[in-house]
């Protein structure tokens, strides 16, 4: 299982504390090439526990020019995100634990956008949906 700390309050400390907007949707819809942004997010707001125990790493973003934009932020807040869950999926693999099926839960399952970049980023095709199975190769 992999656990993260800070996944959608990531997103939701972004949008609402930061951006201040509520319509999520609409900050997402300019988002249209994921894995094609120059700018990096650390989201280690609240430290971390999967698959790194850190309780003292912090969030940061990386590669901010003049030319970043509030969608290359967003952007990064939700790849931040995904890679991070990403770690959790690369020790399975590590142990011969297949994947087949995974669920994501909670309020960043809300967007089709932010579901659609965890597959990309974990290089995961599988189901989003049921229970996790996994099977050992």
């Amino acid at each position: 299982m992999g656990c993260m700390l800070s996944a959608a309050s990531c997103n939701k400390w972004w949008m609402d504390d930061i951006i201040g907007t509520k319509d999520y949707g609409a900050e997402q819809e300019n988002i249209t090439k994921l894995g094609e942004n120059h700018v990096f997010f650390l989201p280690y707001l609240m430290g971390e526990r999967s698959p790194h125990n850190d309780p003292n790493a912090r969030g940061t973003f990386i590669g901010l020019t003049m030319d970043t934009t509030r969608a290359d932020m967003t952007q990064a807040v939700l790849e931040g995100v995904a890679f991070a869950l990403r770690d959790s999926f690369e020790v399975a693999r590590s142990l011969g634990i297949h994947i087949a099926r995974t669920r994501i839960c909670g309020g960043g399952a809300k967007s089709p956008l932010w579901k659609k970049d965890c597959g990309k980023c974990a290089q995961y095709s599988g189901r989003y949906s049921g229970k996790m199975k996994m099977n050992r190769e």
